[in-house]
Order: C-alpha cells, then sequence, then structure tokens
C-alpha cells in the first residue's frame, strides 16, 4: 500500500485527524481520571471501614469479647457506615464485620459494587472471575477491556496514552487507505471537496472513485457519542 502522506496531501484529511486525535485523547484520560477516581475511592471506603472497627472494639475494650459483642459492634458499624453511604450487606457484616465484605457506594449519580463477579466466554464453558471497583465500572459502563487493561497498568501515564490515542488514530486513518486501494484500486489523485457544506475527501483510483465522509456514530449498543470516517463510492 502507498503511504498515504507520500501519495497526496490533504489539509482536510489532516484536519479529521487532528480532530480525531483530540477527541480520543479526550476519551482515553477521561476514563484515566475515572480509573484514579475509583480506585481512591475504593481504598477511601476500606481504610475507613476498618478505623471504625478498630475504634468500636477499642470502646469496649473493658467488657468480655464474645460473639454477641461482636454483633454488636459490628451492627453499630454498619449503621454507621450506612450513614456514610458505604452499604454492606448488613447480615453478612454483622455476622463477619470484615473490611473485605463487598459493598455499594455512589459515583457519579450511581451505585457501584467494589467487587462484581462476571461470566466471561474464556472457553466453550466460559468462567468466572471478580473484579473491583474499579474494573466493574469499566466493564459494565464501556467494555472495554484493552481499554482498562492498558489504563491499570503501574507504567502507564497521562503522556503515555495521549501518544497511544495519537497511535491509534494515525493507524485507523491508515486502515481507510488500505481498504480503498483493496476495493478501487491505487490512488490516483485526491481532491478535497466542501460541496453543500459537507466535507468530502474524494478518492480517483485506478478502477473506481470514492470519498470520505466524517459522521458521528451514537445511539443502541454504542459506548458513546463519537466521530468516524466512512468509505463511500463516488456514482
Amino acid at each position: 500500500m502507498n503511504d498515504y502522506k507520500k501519495v497526496f496531501r490533504s489539509r482536510l484529511l489532516e484536519k479529521w485527524i487532528d480532530e480525531l486525535i483530540e477527541q480520543e485523547q479526550t476519551y482515553y484520560l477521561e476514563r484515566y481520571i475515572e480509573y484514579i477516581e475509583l480506585k481512591e475511592l475504593s481504598r477511601k471506603v476500606r481504610k475507613e471501614t476498618k478505623e471504625l472497627l478498630t475504634l468500636l472494639r477499642h470502646k469496649y475494650d473493658d467488657e468480655k469479647f464474645t460473639q454477641e459483642l461482636s454483633r454488636k459492634i459490628n451492627e453499630e458499624a454498619w449503621q454507621q457506615l450506612s450513614d456514610l453511604g458505604y452499604v454492606y450487606d448488613k447480615q453478612h457484616f454483622i455476622n463477619h464485620g470484615t473490611n473485605f465484605t463487598a459493598f455499594k457506594v455512589e459515583y457519579k449519580g450511581e451505585m457501584v459494587m467494589s467487587t462484581e463477579k462476571l461470566y466471561l466466554k474464556g472457553n466453550h464453558n466460559g468462567y468466572t472471575t471478580t473484579y473491583s471497583i474499579y474494573e466493574n465500572y469499566f466493564f459494565k459502563h464501556y467494555s472495554s477491556q484493552s481499554l482498562y487493561s492498558l489504563i491499570s497498568k503501574s507504567s502507564t501515564n497521562e503522556d503515555g496514552l495521549m501518544k497511544l490515542a495519537e497511535k491509534n488514530v494515525r493507524a485507523y486513518v491508515k486502515q481507510l487507505i488500505i481498504k480503498i486501494e483493496a476495493r478501487f484500486g491505487k490512488i490516483l489523485t485526491v481532491t478535497d471537496s466542501y460541496l453543500s457544506n459537507i466535507e468530502h475527501i474524494v478518492f480517483n483510483c485506478e478502477e473506481a472513485s470514492c470519498y470520505l465522509e466524517r459522521i458521528t456514530a451514537g445511539g443502541y449498543n454504542i459506548q458513546r457519542l463519537h466521530n468516524r470516517i466512512i468509505i463511500k463510492k463516488l456514482k
């Protein structure tokens, strides 16, 4: 395939690429911030739960520690944690009082679970695995295991995500050029078109002509509203 930068120069395509890069960088950064916030939220709840249980147990140091007293302490802790918005399963917490008990906490206006078992199709039988609060939110709302895997790496930083977003956009555009040449033949000329105020990039190829058009994708089963570029045959 011809390198599109060497074959032609399209100011319109470069403009689209810049805008797509900005779009992807914004999306990646939002998810990265979300991941950090959820991770800190999970740590905060577990830390405050542990501290509260320790404080309440010290409160009853003079009393003989029995199972009944343990349940009393745990119930008191459960109520105080509920008042803070940390929703534990009441009966389980009263019986066990562990800071590893699954909880629900509000994030961005909805209650999310600290852990959740998900059924994944790893093979023909599938398998079940458990995710923590930040993993749960990513899988539930974005179904993007690859993005989560990237963001959760200890070496990931904002600069790395910005570079990756740009790399992915340029790879996406390169694949569009590959598809054009596979369907319509070698690219001969390229023209930026602004007919009826609609931006098109017209490709005159050896076998036929086509054009690129930018659309906004969204709706059912689409994770987010975003700009995409599609290929259409020129009639």
